[in-house]
């Protein structure tokens, strides 16, 4: 029960009491009436009358009160509804206030999604600029060792094409093996010094500083062409291809070889047969061609195995098709030979005396044999052996260290 209806009661309740009380007065007036028009033997006394007024006055007094409470309950009643009013009012203004919140809330929600979502694709955004960023310094790294290595290159290139450049066009391999030495070169060494190759290492200091100023320069027997009559050693041609192929160069590529680059033009002169290191004097560079394996067939013919054989490094590393490209490339033609003439100019005493006077430096020759009585053995790095990489083939000429 709310107070509005317990209002209603409690003024009801005051009403039925006012009309009885009214009704109660009204029997007195009549009483009082009557006894106007009774008899005086039955007239009150004053004492009785005075009773009755005070009794009136009593219940006037006890009326009033009740109107009083009746106009305060009317007043309260009011007060209730203008109440209830308020409440309801309230409850509306919250209500509309709890929906404009909850709208307000889905429209914080959409928000704060549209904004989570933006956030997120920044972050994709970012991370891809990131990724393409740390791409674009990776290419760059690459492009950096790509260009490094086409610098390199070019100056390969250009190195081949100076010497191509300075190749006399006018040398004939052919002519220049057949041809007669001059009178005054040198056709015999005083006695050549046999120097095996028992261990692999470079010349001493000591040896080196006793070479020529450009230095020395070692062959096989297999890329050496010796003229045909006779067995004067006075001057050869070395024979190999322009390039070789390296597995382990940058993945596999092709390389320019020793004899395409500056050779020099006087250089000492060390020729390997049967295991053993000769040293033949000093040779001069006469002159350089390049040409197909077919233009000198004649004299190469029985070094082709050998050559196809420097042409590829490293043969376990290097598939077989790729052996068998380079050996199409020599015999076609497409993959040029470079055929040098050397003549010997010349005997350096001081190296070859140095060498002698080593003759103690080993006990015995090759496999395990005492030395070729009247020789000095001493041993000599093998072919395209140095003492950084066992595995380089540094078949090119070794230029003379200079002491600082």
């Amino acid at each position: 029960m709310d107070d509005a209806s317990l209002a209603s009661d409690m003024i009801r309740l005051l009403r039925d009491e006012i009309e009885r009380v009214r009704e109660e007065i009204q029997e007195e007036k009549s009483a009082v009436r009557r006894s106007d028009s009774v008899p005086e033997s039955v007239m009150v006394s004053p004492a009785e009358l005075y009773a009755l007024q005070e009794e009136n006055a009593s219940l006037y007094r006890e009326v009033e009160a009740v109107r009083t409470q009746v106009y305060q309950i009317e007043a309260q009643s009011d007060r209730v509804v203008r109440t209830n009013t308020e409440v309801r009012e309230l409850e509306e203004e919250r209500a509309g206030r709890a929906l404009k919140s909850k709208e307000e809330s889905e429209k914080l929600e959409k928000k704060l999604e549209i904004a989570l979502q933006k956030y997120q694709r920044y972050q994709k955004a970012h991370s891809d600029v990131s990724e393409s960023v740390r791409d674009v310094e990776q290419l760059l790294q690459e492009t950096k060792a790509r260009r490094k290595e086409e610098k390199r290159r070019l100056k390969v290139l250009q190195t081949e094409l100076e010497e191509l450049r300075r190749a006399d066009r006018g040398f004939d391999p052919r002519r220049f093996i057949d041809k007669a030495s001059p009178n005054n070169a040198v056709t015999d060494a005083p006695k050549e010094v046999i120097a095996t190759s028992v261990l692999a290492f470079d010349l001493p200091k000591s040896l080196l500083d006793l070479c020529v100023p450009e230095g020395y320069i070692t062959k096989n027997s297999d890329e050496i062409v010796w003229p045909t009559e006779g067995k004067t050693r006075s001057h050869c041609l070395s024979i190999c291809s322009t390039h070789r192929y390296n597995p382990k160069l940058n993945g596999g590529h092709w390389e320019p070889s020793w004899d395409l680059q500056n050779q020099g033009k006087t250089r000492d002169f060390f020729y390997m047969e049967e295991q053993k290191r000769h040293y033949l004097g000093t040779y001069r560079k006469e002159g350089q061609a390049i040409v197909a394996s077919d233009d000198i067939r004649e004299l190469v013919h029985a070094h082709m195995h050998y050559v196809l054989k420097r042409t590829v490094l490293f043969p376990a590393l290097v598939p077989p098709v790729l052996t068998g490209i380079a050996k199409d490339m020599l015999y076609s033609g497409a993959l040029k030979l470079v055929c040098i003439g050397w003549r010997r100019v010349g005997w350096n005493s001081d190296l070859a005396e140095a060498l002698r006077r080593r003759r103690g430096s080993t006990s015995t020759g090759p496999g395990g044999r005492p030395p070729t009585p009247g020789t000095t053995v001493i041993r000599m790095p093998q072919e395209g052996s140095t003492k950084r990489d066992s595995e380089s083939r540094q078949d090119g000429p070794r230029k003379k260290q200079r002491a600082a």
